[in-house]
């Protein structure tokens, strides 16, 4: 093993990255232009849909949907184990409704929706595919659905499958996210799919400040109008460059990150302390990251266990964080309380490193570090 420190994470860049950069440079053009565009188009063939509309962060691809459904009060179902799904609810003017997860896949818990959905006005249902793993929808009752559109949350989980089909074509809209630690890494940025093309087009509008161009005359000279208040929620083209390259590996990224996964699922197996994630049978995880969960067994909580693998130079994380527990969002509702998973789950979860160019020998070095911290 050559490396002194195993990060948590690694964007996978090379020399595509890099030239691609050089040429936007060289462009004298920065901002959106023809390569968020072809990145568009790219994506778009990508999950086979329709509309494909690159924006500056999944934060703001959720945002934009929950506008283009003229959700602006009621409630919005979210996980309650989740980090940024909720922030886009309240700043639309809704309500996030929390629910519990399942303690096994760390996603919606969908029964407590399904006798519960009546009793609240809800609006949308946002299913976060956490860390890559894909949301059962199949446990959804979608005839208590009363209409709610679906926004898959998509940030962690650019590429996973469920059934056959690629998470974010399952509901009205797929957003995701591009930032450091995300499949495709390209710093900062988000993208929504969808095939409805109304609500498209009114998506690329409000990303860019509501500004609509048409050309009325032969000499070119375009009408620049404003008809609806938009946001700045744009891609620059140096973004969509490093993506187009991404996206070109990102099957070999996610097949490396499911190499690794296989790995440490085979290290860690006979572990009495650690439980690895499991993958559903109907599915294909893309391990934006590998979350275990400590056992009773284990005698100590995540922070602890982060400390111990930090004394040997192994980086972690937590695996997330039960929402309602924190001081901004504890006035919000919950659909049943307590929410037992969620809140043991943000003290037993911990995500350790992975990345396409992680080597075998430094994942067998990770749980060895594990083996120690257990004696």
């Amino acid at each position: 093993m050559k490396r002194d420190f195993i990060p948590l994470c690694e964007p996978f860049i090379g020399e595509e990255e890099k030239e691609a950069v050089a040429r936007v440079l060289d462009s004298k053009w920065l901002s959106q232009g023809e390569w968020v565009k072809e990145f568009e188009g790219e994506c778009a063939r990508y999950f086979q849909v329709k509309n494909a509309i690159a924006v500056s962060s999944g934060t703001a691809a959720l945002h934009l949907c929950l506008l283009a459904e003229h959700i602006r009060s009621g409630e919005v179902i979210v996980p309650d184990f989740t980090v940024c799904t909720a922030n886009p609810v309240v700043h639309s003017g809704a309500v996030p409704l929390f629910v519990d997860v399942d303690p096994q896949t760390y996603t919606l818990e969908f029964q407590q929706i399904n006798d519960l959905y009546a009793l609240f006005s809800s609006k949308a249902l946002i299913p976060v595919h956490l860390f890559g793993q894909a949301v059962d929808l199949d446990m959804l009752d979608r005839d208590k659905n009363y209409g709610a559109v679906i926004i898959e949350d998509c940030a962690q989980a650019f590429g996973t499958e469920y059934h056959g089909k690629k998470v974010g074509t399952l509901g009205d809209y797929g957003c995701f996210s591009f930032d450091g630690r995300k499949i495709i890494s390209i710093g900062e940025g988000g993208l929504i799919i969808t095939n409805n093309d109304e609500k498209a087009a009114w998506l690329r509008l409000a990303r860019s400040h509501g500004q609509l161009i048409r050309l009325l005359s032969p000499n070119g000279i375009p009408e620049v109008t404003f008809p609806i208040a938009g946001l700045n929620y744009r891609m620059t083209d140096y973004q969509a460059a490093i993506g187009l390259a991404q996206l070109k590996k990102v099957d070999f990224m996610i097949i490396r990150r499911r190499q690794i996964a296989a790995l440490y699922n085979d290290l860690l197996c006979t572990s009495s302390t650690v439980q690895p994630p499991i993958e559903l049978p109907c599915s294909c995880h893309s391990y934006m990251a590998y979350v275990i969960k400590l056992t009773d067994k284990a005698g100590i909580n995540s922070y602890e266990f982060m400390v111990e693998l930090k004394k040997h130079n192994v980086q972690t994380s937590y695996g997330s964080r039960a929402l309602h527990l924190e001081s901004d969002f504890q006035k919000y509702p919950i659909l049943r309380k307590p929410n037992y998973n969620s809140t043991i789950l943000q003290q037993r979860t911990v995500a350790l490193p992975i990345f396409p160019a992680m080597t075998d020998d430094e994942v067998h070095y990770v749980c060895s570090c594990i083996k120690k911290v257990e004696e």
